[in-house]
């Protein structure tokens, strides 16, 4: 250690006498980015009571200050929340020793595969991590933190999901990984985690989707945009749960594609902007088109279809009957307008396997659908297949759309 000399001088009746000079020891400057105490003082806030009934300090704000080096952090054992967001670090291994650590985010910094295993002493605790705009390829020991419910790290390099790395962990209920890398998601990569209910994968390099059937008893929203998907297969066949879906901006060719969707009962919102099948839609429909060419397979189903629901109900069949009269002193082709109560999903059975049903396009719905374009079609024939739709393409489904779809492509 350098030392410095210190001369010492003093006063003795009034004359200056020179002592012997001491040494005292130099301190060094910390290195740039290395956490020093004076940057605590302002950092830490909120009063809270430790497992030991103890008052501590539990958060910790360290954003943007260029740091590197975080050991100082091994000495605040009590920390429950901590933010480091805008600094350099590569690793977060000064945080083993937070065993009371509930959230953590360090959003662009230059983390890497090791982030998720340094926290593997607090996954006693960890609950939340944000890792967003970071260096990380892998989702290795992400297991170790069971109790996580929400994992955040988009704009990564992410390339897979393997089962491994997601086992066990039955309380992850929110995880988003858009902006990655991920072109493979392992068949059973989610049979560790079935309590997901928000999953995030948007503008990923994904085409195949199996990986939903492990995930069907509590998703409700997936949002797969920007991905280079093409089928949808059986993978929803079997979801409960599921009310949000997003497939804008896919590689889906035909319409028949979506066609499973109708049988997820839950399913609310759904978009699927910027796809080829909207585009190759039907331009024009000759006069002996059928439904059946339009892409109008009936398959087994549990649902009465809008007209069915009106008449099953008198009130609503008296209305209905006034508007057929209505319809016929008027020109051209007439829609009911169904309230939305009418349009509600209800349960029946209908036959016992698969058939094409070949229903006659009349002159008066050809003509109107050819003045529609082609985005226009594929909405109002989506809106058909799939009745349980409230929302489309990022617009409220309105009343008069539903009745007009039911009009259009109805027997």
């Amino acid at each position: 250690m350098e030392v410095a000399p210190l001369q010492v001088h003093v006063i003795e009746q009034g004359v200056e006498k020179q002592e012997e000079a001491v040494e005292v020891p130099m301190t060094s400057p910390p290195a740039p980015g290395t956490l020093v105490p004076l940057f605590m003082k302002d950092a830490l806030s909120k009063f809270g009571h430790n497992q030991y009934g103890q008052i501590v300090l539990t958060s910790c704000d360290l954003r943007d200050l260029g740091l590197s080096d975080i050991s100082l952090l091994q000495q605040y054992v009590f920390l429950q929340r901590i933010n480091v967001d805008g600094n350099n670090l590569t690793d977060l291994s000064a945080l083993s020793s937070l065993t009371s650590l509930i959230y953590i985010s360090a959003k662009n910094n230059k983390l890497t595969n090791s982030a998720f295993s340094d926290l593997a002493p607090c996954s006693g605790s960890l609950e939340r991590i944000h890792f967003d705009f970071n260096k990380i390829t892998s989702l290795a020991g992400l297991s170790k933190l069971s109790y996580l419910i929400d994992l955040t790290a988009t704009h990564n390099e992410i390339e897979s999901i393997r089962a491994v790395d997601v086992e066990n962990m039955h309380s992850l209920m929110r995880v988003d990984l858009a902006d990655n890398n991920i072109s493979n998601i392992e068949l059973h990569a989610f049979a560790g985690a079935p309590n997901v209910r928000h999953l995030d994968l948007s503008r990923n390099h994904l085409s195949d989707i199996l990986f939903v059937s492990y995930l069907t008893e509590n998703l409700e929203v997936l949002l797969l945009n920007g991905n280079s998907i093409t089928q949808l297969g059986n993978s929803f066949a079997l979801c409960k749960s599921l009310t949000t879906l997003d497939l804008s901006s896919n590689h889906i060719a035909s319409l028949n594609a979506l066609r499973p969707l109708s049988s997820v009962k839950s399913l609310r919102v759904l978009s699927f902007k910027e796809n080829e099948c909207i585009e190759k839609f039907t331009n024009e429909l000759s006069p002996d088109t059928s439904a059946a060419q339009l892409g109008e397979e009936k398959e087994e189903e549990e649902m009465l279809s809008r007209s069915e629901l009106v008449m099953e109900d008198p009130v609503q069949r008296e209305q209905h009957q006034g508007t057929q009269v209505q319809a016929e002193s008027t020109q051209g082709p007439q829609y009911a307008d169904f309230s939305s109560a009418a349009t509600s999903s209800v349960a029946r059975k209908l036959l016992t396997a698969p058939q094409k049903v070949d229903i006659p396009v009349n002159v008066e719905k050809r003509t109107e659908l050819n003045r529609k374009t082609p985005r226009e079609r594929a909405s109002l024939w989506l809106l058909y297949t799939i009745p349980q739709l409230i929302r489309l393409n990022g617009e409220d489904i309105t009343s008069a759309e539903v009745g007009q779809a039911e009009y259009l492509f109805s027997p």
